[in-house]
């Protein structure tokens, strides 16, 4: 195979070089990453690697929350190639977690330079700055507790590519791409954002064919090839996705989660951004210490790079002179998801609830990826066929630009006056100095900072035009890394994360009962270690925190006073009279327990695991049936008798589909990474 250089090498390569030093702590393993990250969705990760590099399929979590099925889309679980790939290859810990962040930061630059480049603009400079405005935003850093939302800005450009793909260049492979970037997007982003770009993409496509059927010039054969590919993505897109959503549907009905959230509008409407946050269009650094009722300083910051917002008259100028309606149209959801992340505030996002799914989600600041998404759309549909030396050369432009830049740095200069008084500095160390700062001291810095940087953009658009492109990029990289103490990284070292959560090699016997067992440690900085009990291999009754990723039968035991006593000390499996005869545990893994017992007499045996379909028992080899009394737990009657019984978590539809679904995805990927590379693309 004769392999040909890839296009745009150097700015793929700027793109990950932005990506690195914008997280540095993270990219350089200086301090750990924190929060949910690492208390719901790293023992996930953890638990997936751990389990194949002990020869088991990921199906049961049995040390989270009492047992959790692997087989939903509502975390990382057996469906998701990614973490498949990432724990078969490099197992884990807290330095693959880390790497693993930086690659979906980077794979959100890569997707978003490829589909402006191919689909949007032909200039590369100003493809390479929408990219990193996209990638480095402050939407991105404040979200980078949840990996799930990080990875919706990874996939979701791959996904709107392959999309726009199947629409201009109809074909079976065209088909098949869609169907795989569908199927990775629905697999490894929230769910909330998956039931998001599902209306929309069915939006695009029916608009999309309408058009095409009715108002486009082309001939009835090229109607004709739209209608069977675009079909034929549809159907294989079913079919992949088929499996993990029926089993994340068989999983919710488990879940208190079933329940529309929005009879409980506080609860409903919490994390939604205020109005008052877009002070962090300049200044996102002070969105670490705005406080408003019943929302959260990771859903306030919208900060775009300055070169969104000096683009953006000139972009409405173009678009508005050259009638570019499709423009007019990325704009106009750009503005919907805007004021639909401001909740309560306003009726967008209550009246999504009409559309079925929507009103199970709260966190309505999460949609603020959907307004950067389509804010960088429009800038880039809008300039499709300007140059990034016509921008800052032509008097139009530049006159735009100049007005655009003396506005923001008179509001700037507002802001340094506000904030003049607070120029103290508290704290001992650099990270408390940095967290310990006000509201006030933080718009002074961030605002004196973003001066001298205008300043220094003015002067490079009239005397040095080639330090422009730097300027901007730069911009995002050190907004992005001053804001990483606040929302991305903890005080403490990856290597004293990864020794504080050490993980247990394979799946030994469980000694201590689930009652005795810690899940939540405190450790001498007085700083709770949440779901320890995973990285031991153990369960525990302790629910530390699985936010929404508890079986509503356990979630009602762990409430059950006089029930959790009643199992106080009781081992993890046992007889519920102990009276009836002994029992050994020979061996515990995760999806599968072996127990050799002497009974006097019959007797019921309970294993304190989350009772769910797919759970088996055998005596002896043979499959006998599992009790269904109200205990939360799976338990089975037994004759008298030395017997061995084992129970086993067994799903055999879920185990084909996902081998089916990673083989599917995975064979594509080799077979379009050969073809690009042949290619050199």
């Amino acid at each position: 195979m004769k392999i040909q250089s890839p296009k745009n090498l150097n700015a793929y390569l700027v793109i990950s070089l932005a990506a690195i030093f914008a997280y540095l702590p993270v990219s350089f393993m200086i301090f750990s990453l924190k929060n949910d990250v690492v208390v719901i969705e790293y023992p996930f990760q953890h638990f997936i690697a751990q389990s194949l590099r002990n020869s088991q399929l990921p199906l049961w979590f049995n040390s989270w929350a009492m047992g959790f099925p692997m087989q939903t889309v509502l975390t990382w679980g057996i469906y998701s190639t990614p973490q498949i790939i990432f724990g078969f290859i490099a197992g884990s810990n807290f330095y693959m977690l880390h790497v693993q962040f930086v690659f979906f930061i980077m794979l959100s630059g890569w997707g978003m330079f490829r589909l402006l480049q191919r689909h949007f603009l032909k200039d590369e400079k100003i493809s390479l700055l929408l990219t990193c405005a996209f990638m480095l935003s402050g939407i991105t850093v404040s979200s980078s507790q949840w990996l799930l939302y990080i990875t919706c800005l990874s996939f979701i450009p791959w996904l709107t590519y392959c999309a726009i793909n199947l629409f201009k260049k109809p074909s079976a492979y065209h088909a098949i791409a869609f169907a795989a970037s569908y199927f990775l997007f629905f697999t490894n982003v929230h769910i909330y954002l998956s039931v998001v770009i599902t209306y929309l993409l069915i939006v695009f496509f029916a608009l999309a064919i309408i058009y095409v059927m009715w108002y486009s010039k082309k001939t009835n054969e090229e109607k004709r090839r739209l209608l069977k590919f675009a079909s034929l993505g549809f159907v294989l897109t079913a079919i992949i996705c088929a499996a993990p959503a029926y089993y994340t549907a068989e999983t919710l009905a488990h879940l208190k989660r079933s329940i529309p959230i929005i009879n409980d509008q506080q609860f409903f409407q919490e994390n939604y951004l205020h109005p008052k946050a877009l002070i962090t269009l300049l200044t996102p650094l002070a969105s670490a210490k705005l406080e408003y009722p019943n929302t959260n300083p990771v859903v306030l910051n919208v900060y775009t790079g300055f070169f969104c917002l000096l683009l953006l008259p000139v972009a409405i100028y173009v678009s508005t002179l050259k009638k570019n309606y499709a423009a007019w149209a990325l704009l106009s959801l750009s503005v919907i998801f805007l004021v639909a992340s401001f909740g309560h505030l306003s009726v967008v996002r209550n009246s999504m609830n009409v559309l079925p799914g929507f009103s199970y989600f709260r966190h309505p600041g999460v949609l603020r990826i959907y307004f950067l998404f389509f804010l960088v759309l429009f800038l880039a549909q809008s300039l499709r066929s300007v140059k990034f030396e016509e921008l800052i050369e032509l008097t139009t432009y530049r006159r735009i630009l100049k007005i655009g830049l003396v506005s923001f740095l008179s509001l700037l200069l507002i802001m340094l006056v506000y904030s003049i008084g607070a120029v103290g500095l508290p704290g001992r160390s650099i990270y408390e100095t940095v967290k310990k700062l006000s509201f006030r001291q933080l718009v002074f810095i961030n605002a004196a900072a973003q001066f001298v940087l205008l300043l220094i953009v003015l002067f490079a658009l009239e005397k040095r035009k080639n330090f422009l492109l730097p300027l901007f990029v730069a911009d995002l990289i050190l907004n992005t890394l001053i804001c990483t103490p606040f929302f991305t990284i903890s005080s403490y070292t990856v290597k004293e994360a990864n020794e504080i959560l050490s993980a247990t090699k394979g799946f030994p016997v469980q000694k201590l009962p689930p009652s005795l067992t810690i899940a939540t440690k405190k450790d001498g900085k007085n700083n709770y270690w949440y779901n320890v009990n995973s990285f031991k291999n153990e369960v525990s009754t302790d629910l530390s925190m699985p936010g929404p990723l508890a079986l509503k039968e356990i979630d009602d035991f762990s409430l059950n006073d006089s029930l959790k006593n009643a199992f106080a000390e009781k081992p993890i499996a046992f007889l519920l009279d102990s009276s009836s005869g002994s029992l050994i545990i020979k061996k515990q893994l995760p999806k599968r327990i072996v127990i050799d017992m002497a009974l006097s007499k019959p007797a019921t045996i309970i294993l304190q695991q989350a009772q769910f379909p797919g759970w088996k028992a055998y005596l002896n080899g043979k499959e006998i049936s599992l009790n269904q009394l109200s205990l939360p737990f799976v338990h089975a009657n037994l004759p008298a008798g030395k017997r061995t019984v084992e129970f086993v978590f067994d799903k055999k539809g879920v185990t084909v589909t996902a081998i089916f679904c990673h083989v599917f995805v995975l064979s594509f990927l080799f077979f379009s990474s050969y073809r690009n590379l042949k290619r050199g693309d």
